[in-house]
């Protein structure tokens, strides 16, 4: 059936692409043509990108050596999260005011030869076809999509996916956008950003979602009846069960400044015969306002949270605010960003751009939910909210004779202590090892992995029974981060150099600045170094050296039950890799890794080789 339904699809939009060749037709006494058959449609185009990859992994050494993961695999196929090979894009304008679109997404069809134990010959519709429809009237203009493959976002504390400010280049990314080969790296240090597609910020979503703007007295609105990935979004198609989210927004424009509401819910089922409905209901209202010749703007989110529990149905209420004051020249004469947050443990927003506060890796709010988030009081980056939390943070970028600096610090604690277990993530070769072993949980020998989109990270936990540990006091986190970027040239080609680093510990008491002593329950550190040479008007060396460390001290256990010793680990990443523009709509990334990872205080925790990816990305 999944064959089918492209093949059937595809055949009716050429059909209607040549209606107005096979159409029957006649005139009229004044010499007008009357349409017997079916009207052609106005204009019909198609257009899209793929986005092939190979895949080549070989490990020298995988912890015990005994695990069921292939040691060696040659794939087409990025196991640790979405990967679209095609996207054809279908559009039409039947008539001047109205118009459509669809979009197509397919899967590749080969998982891996040789070692790799689960192949699949199967090509079809991966994520889902969706019809995106487009009506523009004198009271206002509707935008309507059914149907799979969208992204759309409501707002910070509903709907949101979190934008990073430290991303690495060498990296590559689903979200990243076309630009030509080493045009990124420019545009990454003279503007601080690159260039990325309609998913960056967006949450995925299948079902239905209408954007209503134009409306009189200034007002837009957004209205949502979906699935997202947290209720079964990218597997709706397997599962029987009523688990929904619905929610929408309404905003006030006036001038650059705003005033909202928004509303996201989840609704589920008990397995009992009369199943009895939980999930979560989220209202917020959020806005910004300019200021000060709109050099200062304000901007904000408050809301209230009810959440009926799956397992007794029981119902909490929480609330939860977020705000920035942005100066863009009159403070520092550079940008100057302040963020304060306070999130209550009990405000559950899954698919929010925070990390929802959950206890442990099996905790189950709606549907799928929670296997995505990192679990416990987390440690993070400065752009990753964490929710149980209050804190702030400040960022900045600065131009000293080319030498950009974007420099931040946060310090944050918790709301309530209601957990001695810790997170943290693995930057340097998590990407890797989220393809080895795709969305796990309480992995290795003490239970310690998970993985997660394009990601893993890993538990520890506070040994709450050290006779000089106090049980009633919140834990503390400081963050640290700088962001260099310097551009240079050599034999009159451009050279870019880039470093992200960040130092983040957590500890018991309350403090100003990171604590690098044995106070410190973890301390985690990060160092990325990036070069790209523009060798060529159409080519782009890359090179990269990742360094990550991360000590515990001796309150902490490994894994989420007491298991092992302190963390002690040491991993490195070096990598090789070229950028190569084909056509002004076609470029090809090789990239090449060996990674090394150890815990020498939990030997198990060991893996070290080689991964390697050729990428074509074409956009027609």
């Amino acid at each position: 059936m999944q064959r089918i339904v492209p093949l059937v699809f595809f055949v009716v939009c050429i059909q209607s692409l040549y209606a107005q060749y096979i159409h029957q037709d006649s005139t009229d006494v004044n010499g007008n043509t009357i349409y017997i058959g079916k009207k052609p449609i106005r204009s019909f185009t198609i257009d899209g990108s793929y986005n092939g990859l190979i895949y080549y992994r070989q490990f020298d050494s995988l912890f015990d050596g005994n695990q069921a993961q292939e040691k060696m695999i040659l794939s087409n196929s990025d196991g640790g999260g979405e990967q679209r090979v095609l996207r054809l894009n279908f559009s039409g304008r039947p008539t001047i005011n109205t118009f459509f679109k669809s979009d197509m997404f397919l899967a590749p069809s080969m998982r891996g030869p040789g070692y790799n134990t689960a192949t699949s010959d199967r090509l079809g519709v991966e994520i889902g076809v969706n019809l995106e429809a487009q009506i523009h009237t004198k009271q206002a203009n509707a935008y309507l999509k059914f149907g799979g493959t969208q992204f759309t976002k409501l707002s910070k504390l509903t709907l949101w996916s979190t934008e990073n400010k430290g991303e690495s280049m060498f990296e590559r990314s689903p979200w990243g956008g076309f630009q030509q080969a080493g045009q990124n790296y420019e545009s990454y240090y003279s503007q601080g950003t690159i260039s990325r597609d309609f998913t960056w910020g967006n949450k995925f979503l299948q079902g239905f979602t209408a954007d209503i703007t134009k409306l009189p007295y200034n007002l837009e609105s957004k209205l949502i009846y979906a699935k997202t990935p947290n209720n079964g979004g990218q597997t709706s198609y397997v599962s029987k069960n009523y688990n929904m989210t619905y929610g929408g927004n309404i905003r006030k424009k006036m001038g650059m400044s705003y005033i909202g509401f928004n509303s996201l819910n989840t609704l589920a089922y008990t397995s009992d015969v009369n199943g009895k409905a939980y999930g979560y209901n989220v209202i917020t209202t959020d806005g910004a306002y300019s200021f000060w010749q709109n050099d200062m703007v304000f901007s904000g989110e408050i809301g209230e949270c009810r959440f009926v529990e799956s397992s007794d149905l029981s119902e909490h209420w929480a609330y939860a605010m977020d705000f920035s004051l942005l100066s863009k020249s009159n403070i520092l004469s550079a940008p100057v960003t302040f963020h304060y947050y306070y999130i209550k443990p009990k405000f559950i927003s899954l698919d929010a751009g925070f990390n929802t506060f959950l206890r442990d890796a099996s905790a189950n709010y709606n549907g799928e939910g929670g296997s995505g988030n990192p679990v416990g009081a987390t440690i993070s980056d400065i752009d990753y909210t964490n929710g149980n939390r209050k804190g702030a943070d400040v960022r900045t970028e600065l131009n000293i004779e080319g030498l950009k600096i974007n420099a931040a610090y946060g310090i944050s604690q918790e709301v309530e202590h209601l957990t001695h277990i810790i997170s943290y993530n693995h930057r340097i070769n998590g990407i890797m090892f989220a393809r080895v072993y795709a969305y796990q949980t309480n992995l290795g020998e003490n239970e310690s992995f998970n993985t997660t989109y394009r990601g893993y990270y890993e538990t520890s936990s506070i040994d709450t029974t050290n006779p000089t540990y106090i049980s009633w006091k919140k834990l503390n986190f400081n963050t640290l981060e700088c962001n260099l970027k310097y551009k240079v040239n050599i034999l009159n080609k451009p050279l870019y150099l880039f470093y992200l680093g960040s130092l983040s510990t957590m500890q018991q008491d309350l403090s100003l600045y990171p604590v690098v002593s044995d106070k410190a329950y973890m301390q985690i550190q990060y160092h990325e170094f990036e070069s790209y040479y523009k060798v060529l008007s159409k080519v782009a060396l890359a090179g990269y050296f990742g360094l990550e460390t991360m000590k515990g001290n001796q309150y902490m256990k490994h894994g989420p039950n007491l298991k092992g010793n302190p963390t002690n680990v040491l991993g490195t990443g070096l990598g090789l890799g070229f950028d190569a523009e084909l056509s002004n709509s076609a470029n090809l990334y090789v990239r090449g890794r060996w990674f090394d990872y150890t815990d020498r205080n939990n030997t198990f925790y060991t893996y070290k080789g080689f991964e390697g990816t050729v990428e074509l990305r074409v956009y027609f």
